[in-house]
């Protein structure tokens, strides 16, 4: 969220990557083709070059750092986090 609020591009890659690649697509912040190999050298370009589509990227990514407050993502995350300490609390 951090790079997103500063307004870094973001490029996942490689196979390990492919939720965040996922997730940042489901928010609008990805500029590259998604049939494309995960480090296309114009994708690299555009990113480096701040096309149209980057800026968008960037502006979309501002906003959806800063919709994500602190209660936005214990809510989203609690859940996960209580399950990871109730695991814990079991293996003890």
């Amino acid at each position: 969220m951090r790079a997103l609020a500063a307004g870094c591009p973001l490029l996942p890659v490689g196979s390990g990557s492919e939720p965040v690649r996922t997730w940042l697509a489901s928010q609008g912040v990805t500029w590259g083709k998604p049939d494309r190999a995960r480090l296309a050298w114009d994708t690299v370009a555009a990113a480096l070059a701040r096309t149209p589509a980057v800026e968008t990227a960037i502006t979309r990514g501002r906003a959806c750092a800063a919709a994500c407050t602190g209660a936005s993502l214990a809510a989203r995350f609690g859940p996960m986090l209580d399950g990871v300490h109730a695991r814990r609390q079991r293996a003890a």
